[in-house]
Formats: structure tokens, sequence, C-alpha cells
């Protein structure tokens, strides 16, 4: 009688030398690669976008309309984010749309009440640090534009990103990587496949080059609405 291959007993790895390395190499006897249940938290596993599977909320959440997913503690609503959120980097050339992850920072603003220019204020950074996330990722979309239309990204970016654009490229252009820039976002909404360092070292310098206004006149209730209206 022949016995399918996941039935047969594997032997057991050597697992002497530690918790962690007992823990490789139980995995490793198991057939993974990494260890699944090493983040307790959706939105900080990495690995998140690898396990979805269609779910009907998906079609709710993902449509030309205003949707609000309820659910209980667990319930999937960080995956289904991250799902709508990594759904949103496949097949950009058509429209070249970038999710905007918004969240209420009711740490820095001090209180439970904000109002509606506090609101409007945070998710113009938001919207603007995920803009420069997606052009460091993309940057043919940022050559592909017209001196003019350069000219209202670079604005948008200086007038409304938390702080100076040198201060979220400077560490990459020196690492000769996007990891410093990554590291501010959580993985579930990061890009797939960064670009070439030389061409990052091209975004860089011509997205830097001649910026146009002080790096102080950001966050003006000007700048503002600048980048919500454009």
């Amino acid at each position: 009688m022949n016995i399918p291959d996941q039935f047969v007993e594997r032997p057991i790895a050597n697992l002497t030398g530690g918790f962690g390395n007992a823990v490789e190499a139980w995995l490793e006897t198991i057939g993974l690669s990494f260890d699944p249940f090493s983040a307790l938290e959706a939105s900080s596993d990495s690995h998140l976008s690898s396990y979805f599977i269609g779910h009907e909320a998906f079609n709710v959440a993902w449509g030309n309309w205003n949707s609000i997913i309820f659910a209980p503690g667990g319930g999937g609503k960080t995956a289904l984010r991250a799902h709508v959120i990594q759904s949103f980097w496949v097949g950009q050339e058509t429209n070249r749309p970038f999710p905007i992850s918004y969240l209420p920072p009711y740490t820095k603003w001090g209180h439970t009440k904000p109002s509606l220019e506090e609101h409007i204020l945070s998710i113009s950074q938001s919207g603007s640090e995920y803009l420069l996330l997606a052009l460091v990722h993309r940057p043919h979309w940022y050559f592909r534009l017209s001196e003019a239309e350069k000219q209202i990204v670079k604005n948008a970016l200086v007038w409304n990103l938390p702080g100076p654009i040198l201060s979220y490229l400077k560490p990459c252009r020196e690492s000769g990587s996007l990891d410093p820039l990554r590291e501010k976002f959580p993985p579930v909404s990061l890009p797939p496949d960064p670009p070439e360092v030389n061409v990052l070292y091209d975004f860089i310098d011509a997205l830097t080059e001649k910026i146009p206004l002080s790096e102080n006149l950001a966050h003006t209730k000007d700048g503002i609405y600048y980048w919500m209206c454009c």
C-alpha cells in the first residue's frame, strides 16, 4: 500500500542549541520557511499578503463607494484593510492609484475631539507620506510628468509632509536602499518590487533638485488645501 507523502513520519531535526534554534528546526521539519505565528498583530505581519483568500467582504469594500466594516476583535478587519491596500499596488499602470491609510493621531492631538481642520491636516500629511511611498517605488511615474506636473508634486510634498522631505530621502540615498523609508510604514502597506539602486538615486536627485519652497513654509492652511485640491 502506498502512503501519501504528507502522512509519512519525518525524522525529528536536532533541537539542541537553544529555544530559537529549536523553533527554526521545527519549522524546517514541517516545511515552513518562516514562522507564521511570530506576529501577534496582523498589521505587523510582513507575510500577511501571502495568506489572503477570497472573501465576500472584499467585494463590499472594493468599489467606488463608501464602506464601513464592522467586526469583533480578531475578526479580520486589519487583514481586510491590508488586502485592499495591497490590491491598489496591482495593475497600477491603468490609473496609478495609491492608498491612504489614515488612523486619527489622538496621542499627538492630546484629546479625543478633533476639529475638521485637525482631521484635514492629518489626512493631508498621511496622504503626502503615501504619495512619497508610491513614487519612490514607481519613479517612472514621476519621470513621465511634465515640468509643471513635477512642480505640483514637489509642492504637495514640501507643503504637507510632517517633516522635511530630505529627512525621508537622505537616509535612503546614503544607504542605497528604501529600507529607512519603508520602516516608517506598517509592513502590510508596503508596495512590492522596489526599484534598482541607480533608479532610486536618479529619482531622489530629481525630486530634491531645486526645491522651490523653504521647508519652513510647510504645514500652512493654504498648503493643506493646495494638497487636497490638487
